[in-house]
């Protein structure tokens, strides 16, 4: 994605959330933020642990698989976290988004392992009230080991947020191996008819994009994984075979 759009003109790479209304609008945005209105609020509804918290005024947020670093501008920019930690296990973002956000001080970028996050000086154990991840977890080799280091890397009472979309038969599995540590389920929301409205209203944005900006090779595979209608994901939301779900889980305060 890097290599494609080397520009900040996409800076989300999540399949978004829209309230069923008709333009499908959470919260407000500045003008210049509206572009990407619908994959932000995917991270709004999951920072917030979809509206328990207004803020995270004074908070220290860390985020696996950060990508190209857009949502943790939006939790320092609107909801006001004191510190935002993106880790990557790719060296061109981190790079990218250190030289992009140089003048935000709140943000910071480490190269790391989602399967190895408390080896990071960055976020050592029992350092971060909030771990945020979208629709990323899905990807991890050892999903068990990431949940594990997200629990070591919380303080105590800390939460771990987190939207993700699977097959539907895995999340069962999914939310025992989540609860197998110290933290436990709080809340938890199935998105699946939200991110399908977002995908419809946002779709001609995202085939834009991939028309006017990738080479003619590469078009058929980035319009399969879309989202937009007709697409991979589209399909699978849409018959049921794939869902997205919010989970918070919070981690003992003593």
């Amino acid at each position: 994605m890097l290599m494609l759009y080397p520009s900040g003109v996409w800076q989300h790479v999540n399949y978004g959330y829209a309230p069923l209304t008709e333009d499908g609008r959470l919260m407000p945005l500045a003008p210049q933020d509206e572009t990407e209105r619908f994959s932000l609020q995917l991270y709004h509804w999951t920072a917030t642990a979809m509206g328990m918290f207004t803020n995270l005024d004074g908070k220290t947020i860390a985020e696996p698989s950060s990508g190209r670093g857009g949502g943790l501008l939006y939790l320092v920019k609107y909801l006001k976290a004191a510190k935002a930690i993106g880790i990557d296990i790719s060296t061109a973002q981190i790079q990218w988004c250190k030289e992009y956000f140089k003048n935000e001080p709140k943000l910071e970028f480490v190269y790391g392992d989602a399967e190895k996050l408390s080896q990071l000086e960055a976020c050592p154990p029992g350092s971060v009230d909030i771990v945020i991840s979208v629709d990323s977890a899905h990807l991890y080799p050892n999903f068990k080991k990431f949940c594990e280091e997200v629990d070591r890397i919380l303080k105590p009472g800390g939460y771990f947020c987190v939207t993700d979309f699977r097959e539907v038969q895995y999340f069962p599995e999914a939310e025992r191996i989540m609860e197998s540590f110290n933290m436990k389920i709080v809340k938890k929301n199935n998105n699946t008819a939200n991110v399908i409205h977002g995908l419809k209203l946002d779709g001609e944005r995202r085939l834009k994009l991939i028309e006017e900006h990738v080479h003619f090779w590469f078009k058929p595979f980035l319009k399969w994984n879309s989202g937009a209608e007709g697409s991979r994901i589209f399909k699978g939301l849409s018959e049921g075979r794939f869902a997205s779900y919010t989970h918070v889980l919070q981690k003992p305060k003593n």
